[in-house]
């Protein structure tokens, strides 16, 4: 493992030796879906000569335009593990250091105001990528969109958007809020948009680990996760939504165990940004967020999910990302090679360890 490298306007400042603590790298899909991207990082840097003081003669930054300039930083490993670009720099002259306060170098891209009418009926996986394709954006990882698109088309789930001009929306809130109605991870790694549609698990495991070489996990149910009923319009409905009492009822034991816990109503007709075509949609997307949150669902113990929390020395970095499947061995709780899926991980480069977020994948 070589040098991380933190590029400036083409010279790597931690060679120069203004960095003494490379970033913690966090990457993180959610749960119950959130930001696409994670927006800004925070970068401190030594300034005992002004190199940072952006008007003195003797500064990288003095006569350039420096602002909303690129900045890379690369780990031992040659990864990019951050692409951004400079927002502003704080001088602290008291502490002699500065503050490079830097934003995804998608920011900008993804703020850019959209209009995007579909066609005809499509899945929010493909609408997600016409959308990305019609304002020019590259950087999407294709598997991703079309594995999600494949099972949507399976599963029989279409919409159409109607995003008008006047709406004022964003393409980051455009593709976030179609990943809500395919019950989709819409996550940003390594420099691409992911778009992960919610699927039974087919296999896949990258490795199994146990106490030899990660600490005891805390453990916890995500009980504030648990969706058991949903109230989803759709086109031609007549005023009565799809829920899971009127359709298949999948989430009766866990209501009768936990009361009612409800997504947000959801779903539209061709008076809304996105219109739903039918009750066949509406249904699997109320019940992909149902089996998405529970173990146990079809029988008398139903309950929450397990969330772990761990650290791992960084010598396991090679197969962590945010597409991993592991199996997790505890003897305290009698696990025998569980599964699991990461949701999150923490690289911190200073304590050569990485802290790993997972959630139980029902097998």
């Amino acid at each position: 493992m070589g040098d991380p490298r933190v590029i400036v306007l083409g010279q790597d400042i931690y060679a120069l030796g203004y960095i003494s603590k490379i970033i913690k790298v966090k990457e993180f899909k959610t749960f119950r879906k959130d930001k696409l991207i994670q927006n800004s990082y925070s970068m401190k840097v030594k300034n005992f000569d002004n190199f940072f003081s952006v008007d003195n003669t003797h500064s990288l930054l003095n006569g350039q335009e420096w602002q909303f300039s690129p900045v890379q930083i690369y780990d031992g490993d040659n990864e990019l593990i951050w692409d951004g670009i400079i927002e502003d720099v704080i001088r602290d002259h008291k502490r002699k250091t500065a503050t490079i306060i830097t934003q995804n170098s998608m920011v900008k891209f993804m703020r850019t105001k959209i209009e995007y009418e579909s066609g005809d009926w499509e899945t929010p996986a493909e609408a997600s990528r016409n959308i990305l394709d019609a304002y020019g954006f590259t950087n999407y990882n294709s598997a991703s969109f079309t594995g999600s698109d494949n099972k949507l088309i399976d599963e029989g789930c279409y919409i159409k958007c109607h995003f008008e001009k006047g709406d004022d929306i964003t393409l980051q809130s455009a593709i976030e809020k179609l990943g809500e109605y395919g019950c989709a991870d819409v996550y940003s790694h390594l420099g691409e948009i992911f778009f992960d549609v919610y699927r039974e698990f087919t296999g896949g495991v990258k490795t199994s680990i146990g106490l030899d070489e990660a600490d005891a996990p805390v453990v916890k149910g995500l009980l504030r996760d648990i969706i058991n009923e949903y109230r989803i319009r759709y086109t031609d409905d007549a005023g009565t939504p799809a829920t899971d009492a009127n359709s298949n009822n999948i989430g009766a034991r866990s209501r009768a165990k936990f009361g009612v816990r409800s997504l947000p109503e959801m779903g539209g007709t061709s008076e809304d940004q996105i219109e739903i075509k039918d009750k066949t949609s509406a249904t699997y997307i109320g019940e992909c967020y149902i089996n998405q949150s529970h173990a146990n669902l079809s029988t008398g113990n139903v309950r929450a999910l397990w969330q772990i929390d761990f650290t791992l020395p960084l010598t396991h970095r090679g197969w962590i990302d945010l597409n991993t499947f592991f199996r997790f061995t505890l003897p305290d709780e009698e696990w025998n090679e569980k599964l699991f899926e990461i949701y999150t991980f923490d690289k911190d480069y200073d304590r050569q360890q990485m802290k790993i977020t997972a959630i139980e994948r029902i097998e």
